[in-house]
C-alpha cells in the first residue's frame, strides 16, 4: 500500500518535437497529480501518493497529448492500491499450457490491461488426484496437452505484472487409476456403486476419517511449493449427500458439513496461501462463506436466470460473510457458438453492470481476449473486435477506478429503505425506475458509507427478456435528464457522475442545489444528464465526529 505508481505513456509516430504529454491522476474525482513533459517515444511518471489508510484504493489514470492549447490524443487508464488481492478480486482465468505457450507473455499483458489481479490456472494438472506429471509435457485427463514448463513461465510473468497465480484443483476428483488402488475412499450411491463424473472422474470421501481428506491437501500443498499463490477449491454442486465406507459400514455423508471442514483444513495447512472455494449454484454458501477462504465465489446456473438473481446471490452472501467480497462465475452462453460476438455485446455489459453495481466481481474474462461461455474454460470466446474490447476496457477501468464507492464492505445497501413504495428518501423522476431490476426500467440502487451517498442507476429501458444469459442485441435506450431530489441531512460537499460508458469513466461535477422538504428535512436536487446503461453518482458530505 505504500508503493509509488509508476506509469508509461507510449506515443504513436506522427508527433511533433514540440509536443508535450500530460499525465493527471484523480482519486475519487479529484485531482491529485499533474506532470507534463516534453513527448518522446516512450515517457515515464512516477506518483507517491503516500502510505495508503484503506483496504484499497483507486485511481484514474489520463494522459493527454499537447500541441499547444490543443489535444491531439488522450487515452485513459486505471489502477489501484490494495492491502491484497483479496481486498478486490479482479478474477480471471488461463487454460492454454502448451509447450508453444512458453515464451509468450501477451495474454498475461493483456490480462493485465484489464486489471486482472487474481487467475485461475484452469485443468493446468497431469490428473485430479495427482498434479504433478511423470514428464515435463504431458497430456491430462481430457487429452489436453500441456507443459510443466509454461505452466511455470506463466506463473513467474503473472509475478512480474503483481497478480496472483491459483491453481484449480477439485476437492473430491480421481481418476480410475486412484480409485482402484483406494477403492474404500469413494464415495457410493445408494446402490452401492462408485459415483462418477462424466463417466471418467471418480467422487473420493472428503471426510476428516477418510485418507483423501490429508491426501488432497497434500496435493494442493505441492502446487504452492511449485509457485502459485493460492489454490482454487472445485466442487461439481452434487452429489449433496452420499454414502462413505467407514469401519467397513455405510455411512451417510452430508457434503454441506464437510466442506468447511476441508477448506479450514487446507487453509491451515498452506499458511500465507490463498483459497477460494466453489459454491456451485449458491451452494451450500451458508456453510462455506464464513470459512477460512479469502471471498466468496458462487457459479451461477439455472434456475438463477436473472438479473434479479445474480443480485439476490452477492446480497446473500454478503450477509453470511460481510467482510468479505464476492465473485460470480456467471458464463454467458449466447457466446459459445457465436460467429459475431459483437452482434450481442449488450448481453455482456448489462451482466457486468448488474454484477458490479450490485458489488460483486465477475469470472468472465481471462487469456487471448477470452471470454467465458461455459464450465469447461479451455472452450472460451476469443473476443477480436476492438470495438467490444476497448468497452470491456472501460468497465474494468472503471471497477479499479472507483472501488471503494462499489465493493468496501462498509458500504451499507438502503435501497429498499430509502427508495420507492412508501419510501421517499431519494426520489427519481423523468423515468420509469424500480429498486430491483425489472423490464423496460432504471434500476435504483442506494447505499452510504462514511463521507459518501452512492446512487447506482443501470438501464434497462427497452430491454424485454430479463434472462441474464438471453443474447441482448440492442443497449438498453438512452435516457437524458434524469432527476434526483435526495433527503441528506448532512452539509454536501459535492455530487458527482461517474460511467463507463461516458468519456472514459471521467468522472465530473454535477450542480445541485439544496433544499427544505415540507417535512423539514434538508435535501438536494441535482439532474443526471445521461445514462446509456450505467451510471454512479456519488453524493460526497462533511463528517460529523
Amino acid at each position: 500500500m505504500d508503493d509509488a505508481l509508476t506509469f508509461e505513456v507510449h506515443l504513436a509516430p506522427g508527433f511533433l518535437p514540440d509536443d508535450t504529454v500530460k499525465i493527471q491522476i484523480f482519486h475519487l474525482g479529484h485531482l491529485l497529480f499533474e506532470e507534463e513533459k516534453k513527448a518522446e517515444v516512450r515517457l515515464e511518471y512516477h506518483y507517491a501518493p503516500g502510505p495508503g489508510s484503506k483496504a484499497a484504493e483507486g485511481y484514474w489514470v489520463r494522459a493527454v497529448q499537447l500541441r499547444g492549447e490543443v489535444t491531439v490524443s488522450q487515452a485513459s487508464t486505471a489502477c489501484d492500491r490494495a492491502s491484497s488481492w483479496s481486498c478486490a478480486p479482479r478474477y480471471g482465468f488461463l487454460s492454454d499450457f502448451d509447450k508453444g505457450e512458453f515464451a509468450d507473455g501477451s495474454d498475461v499483458r493483456q490480462m493485465n490491461r484489464y486489471h486482472l489481479n487474481v487467475v485461475q490456472f484452469y485443468d493446468w494438472m497431469y490428473r485430479h488426484h495427482d498434479f504433478f506429471p511423470p514428464q515435463i509435457v504431458f497430456q491430462d485427463a481430457m487429452r489436453k496437452t500441456s507443459s510443466m514448463d509454461a505452466v511455470k513461465k506463466k506463473i513467474e510473468l503473472l509475478h512480474q505484472c503483481g497478480m496472483k497465480a491459483f491453481a484449480y484443483g477439485a476437492v473430491y476428483g480421481a481418476e480410475e487409476e486412484y480409485r482402484k488402488d483406494h477403492p474404500a475412499e469413494s464415495l457410493f450411491n445408494a446402490n452401492g456403486q462408485p459415483m462418477k463424473f462424466i463417466d471418467q472422474i471418480y467422487f473420493m470421501d472428503i471426510n476428516r476419517n477418510c485418507k483423501w481428506h490429508n491426501h488432497i491437501i497434500e496435493e494442493y500443498r505441492k502446487a504452492i511449493d511449485f509457485g502459485f499463490d493460492g489454490i482454487h477449491m472445485d466442487q461439481y454442486g452434487f452429489p449433496k449427500e452420499a454414502y462413505a465406507r467407514e469401519n467397513g459400514k455405510s455411512v451417510l455423508r452430508k457434503l454441506r458439513d464437510d466442506f468447511p471442514a476441508l477448506i479450514n483444513d487446507t487453509k491451515a495447512a498452506l499458511p500465507g496461501s490463498g483459497v477460494i472455494f466453489n459454491a456451485v449454484n449458491d451452494w451450500p454458501v451458508d456453510t462455506v462463506a464464513a470459512t477460512a477462504q479469502d471471498c466468496v465465489y458462487i457459479e451461477v446456473w439455472p434456475p438463477n436466470d436473472t438479473y434479479d438473481d445474480l443480485n439476490r446471490l452477492i446480497a446473500d452472501a454478503k450477509k453470511y460473510a460481510p467482510n468479505k467480497q464476492v465473485i460470480l462465475a456467471a458464463y454467458l452462453r449466447p457466446f459459445s457458438e457465436c460467429e459475431n460476438p459483437e452482434g450481442i455485446m449488450p448481453t455482456a455489459f448489462l451482466a457486468m453492470a448488474t454484477i458490479f453495481s450490485s458489488g460483486g466481481f465477475h469470472l468472465l474474462l481471462g487469456e487471448n481476449n477470452g471470454l467465458l461461455t461455459q464450465a469447461y474454460y479451455s472452450d472460451y470466446c476469443h473476443l477480436q473486435s476492438q470495438n467490444f474490447i476497448s468497452k470491456i476496457r472501460n468497465y474494468y477501468d472503471f471497477i479499479t477506478a472507483y472501488e471503494e464507492l462499489l465493493f468496501d464492505c462498509s458500504l451499507i445497501d438502503d435501497t429498499k429503505t430509502y427508495t420507492g413504495g412508501i419510501n421517499d428518501d431519494y426520489l427519481f423522476s423523468g423515468v420509469e425506475c424500480s429498486t430491483a431490476p425489472k423490464a423496460g426500467c432504471v434500476w435504483t440502487q442506494v447505499r452510504h458509507k462514511d463521507g459518501y451517498k452512492v446512487i447506482l442507476l443501470v438501464n434497462f429501458s427497452g430491454i424485454t427478456d430479463m434472462n441474464w444469459n438471453c443474447p441482448q442485441t440492442q443497449f438498453p435506450r438512452t435516457i437524458k435528464k434524469i432527476s434526483v431530489d435526495a433527503e441528506v441531512a448532512e452539509d454536501v460537499e459535492e455530487v458527482r457522475l461517474m460511467s463507463p460508458d461516458l468519456d472514459g469513466g471521467a468522472s465530473r461535477k454535477l450542480k445541485f442545489t439544496s433544499t427544505i422538504r415540507d417535512n423539514g428535512c434538508r435535501a438536494i436536487r441535482f439532474t443526471v444528464p445521461e445514462l446509456k446503461v450505467w451510471d454512479l453518482i456519488s453524493i460526497q458530505v462533511k463528517q460529523y465526529i
